[in-house]
């Protein structure tokens, strides 16, 4: 049955990483007819955690910013902002927003979870695929990178996270809140003058190098080398063969933020493929193939985690 797109729509988001992207699902839902959001603030009990580390006040604030910004181009839009909290509950999640929030035609979402919550009743509008991630913003913040920074998030809001020292709240949390590392190891390859990356099949989504988690027992240029072989090569191919150059990593990548799996480490090496075929497999879906102007070109958030084009552009500087 084909649903007909109403007035109003209700958008969800934690507002831990606000970017363009946000704007830009929103400006779709307008462009399709909904002209009144009901925005809802996901996680809004939730707050100083690495996941969640600004607290309701302050995502208010940058929501009400981001809906200001919306009716600059759109003045005919109305909008209300509601707290929704997390339930370990999804019946009582839903029925917390259906007590909550007004009666909405229109569920703006591409989240795949919160879809099957409500297709049963509600209209679906897709968020089209953007190279924004709240993840790389948390990791910008933290970094201070406001260069970088205003690539993808509104000057607007960039003000606000600097009135509410974003950077400073960030980096106070992993000092008061350490959590046990896990290991993993990344490969640098060039191969016929590229280097190689692959497309995750698993969140988070993105390029990344070749690599993965260390195996209990395991030492970690052995983590290194496995991975290599289960994520370049088809398990039957009789000619694959691939070496480290070394057995110590030419660089460690250990931001606590890095990873919003959690607390990672990764020890990145440099390898050498001497025979077989490079198809990916494994947790890669694709292989990707980068000469070194490309990965320069290339945005930060094509990557699923920013440090990972910051090694291949050290190792660039490094051979150059």
């Amino acid at each position: 049955m084909q649903h007909s797109i109403k007035t109003t729509g209700l958008f969800i988001s934690r507002t831990q990483g606000t970017h363009k992207g946000h704007i830009s699902a929103l400006i779709q839902a307008i462009d399709s007819g909904i002209h009144h959001i009901l925005y809802g603030i996901g996680s809004s009990n939730k707050e100083r955690t690495s996941e969640n580390p600004f607290n309701f006040q302050e995502r208010e604030n940058i929501a009400y910013t981001l809906m200001n910004l919306l009716q600059q181009d759109h003045p005919y839009i109305s909008y209300e902002i509601y707290n929704i909290p997390d339930f370990n509950d999804v019946k009582a999640r839903k029925k917390h927003i259906q007590d909550t929030v007004p009666d909405f035609d229109t569920l703006i979402s591409g989240n795949p979870h919160v879809n099957s919550i409500w297709n049963d009743k509600k209209t679906i509008i897709p968020i089209f695929d953007t190279p924004y991630r709240g993840t790389h913003i948390r990791y910008q913040l933290q970094m201070e990178d406001w260069k970088t920074l205003r690539e993808s998030v509104p000057e607007e809001i960039i003000k606000l996270y600097k009135q509410i020292n974003a950077p400073q709240i960030i980096q106070s949390i992993e000092r008061q809140n350490p959590t046990p590392p896990r290991i993993a190891t990344d490969l640098i390859i060039v191969y016929n003058k590229k280097y190689i990356v692959g497309r995750r099949k698993h969140a988070p989504y993105g390029l990344a190098l070749i690599g993965g988690m260390l195996d209990p027992g395991e030492r970690i240029h052995e983590c290194a080398l496995r991975e290599g072989y289960e994520e370049l090569f088809q398990r039957d191919d009789p000619d694959k063969q691939l070496i480290l150059t070394s057995q110590h990593p030419l660089r460690i990548n250990d931001n606590p933020l890095r990873d919003p799996r959690g607390r990672i480490i990764s020890f990145a090496y440099e390898a050498k493929i001497l025979g077989g075929q490079v198809t990916g497999g494994d947790d890669i879906s694709s292989i990707t193939f980068l000469s070194p102007e490309e990965v320069m070109n290339r945005p930060l958030e094509d990557f699923a985690f920013p440090d990972h084009k910051d090694t291949l552009l050290a190792h660039i500087t490094m051979n150059s």
